[in-house]
């Protein structure tokens, strides 16, 4: 899974709001690509409420299961609302979610909108072995904290699945996620804040998890347009490429340009976690 754009740009701005050298000639590990992969995990990650925590739920649909009726795990549900256009065949799921899981945490309010097709047509329920395609559109207010990152955002993820009920095969999922708000970079840059704005594009990825209640884990791969905007006014772009290891893990490598050339870091992140876990591959 690619993940990891708000990093990289965070990073970069992390270094003008510091007075650090610029991090586009330095080295793999330099403070601007570790904040980087920090925004990265944060955001895709399950437990700190990134993409991973709505992916989990268009698996339950994918599965015959509902949103937000039961908590799953520590991830409590704190209050739900719901919601069907017949003329649309849309359903609605209003919905507050906190979770807490050793030293990270988050809140969020959710609205999921989404249908179910059988071919090209439009249908009110779920039938397993009928239904040929979710579509879901969801809309994110979250805070979260963790050891690293601290995220207070605003989010737009537009999912589609596919391969449902083909004999046991995991679901197939493409789409985009966006991401835009200020993110306190605690370990990366001592507790600067950094504005970033990131689109994440999912290809072809398969979502597996033991049960309903266990988090996603995912393979495939995705892309990462990030720009993060410093304190002092200047801004940094980075692109990501992300590959999903099949283990909870995913494979970072970030492209920073300046007149010198192009350069990239490799890291590992924990997309169930939500954080950095080492330089290179695992």
């Amino acid at each position: 899974m690619k993940f990891y754009h708000p990093l990289l740009i965070a990073s970069l701005a992390v270094f003008s709001l510091t007075g650090c050298k610029d991090d586009s000639t330095s080295s793999e590990g330099d403070y601007g690509s570790e904040a980087a992969a920090d925004g990265f995990g944060s955001i895709i990650g399950t437990e700190t409420g990134g993409a991973g925590a709505s992916m989990g739920d268009a698996s339950n649909l994918a599965e015959g299961f509902s949103i937000g009726n039961f908590a799953s795990g520590k991830n409590e549900v704190q209050a739900r609302d719901s919601a069907y256009d017949d003329a649309t065949k849309t359903h609605i799921i209003t919905l507050s979610r906190e979770r807490t899981f050793n030293n990270s945490s988050y809140s969020a309010s959710l609205v999921y909108r989404y249908n179910f097709f059988t071919g090209p047509i439009a249908t009110a329920d779920f039938t397993k072995g009928i239904t040929t395609k979710i579509a879901m559109t969801v809309d994110g207010r979250l805070m979260a904290t963790s050891p690293r990152i601290d995220l207070n955002d605003t989010s737009h993820a537009a999912w589609e699945l596919t391969n449902l009920g083909a004999g046991g095969a995991p679901p197939t999922l493409n789409g985009t996620y966006w991401r835009s708000g200020v993110h306190t970079l605690t370990t990366a840059a001592g507790g600067k804040e950094v504005n970033v704005e990131q689109t994440v594009t999912f290809n072809n990825n398969e979502l597996h998890r033991d049960n309903k209640d266990s988090p996603i884990w995912m393979t495939g791969t995705a892309t990462s347009h990030y720009t993060a905007t410093g304190q002092n006014g200047l801004s940094i772009v980075r692109d990501v490429d992300a590959t999903f290891n099949g283990d909870g893990t995913a494979t970072l490598i970030i492209w920073r340009t300046n007149p010198q050339g192009t350069f990239s870091d490799t890291a590992t992140v924990d997309i169930q976690r939500g954080r950095f876990m080492q330089w290179g591959r695992r």
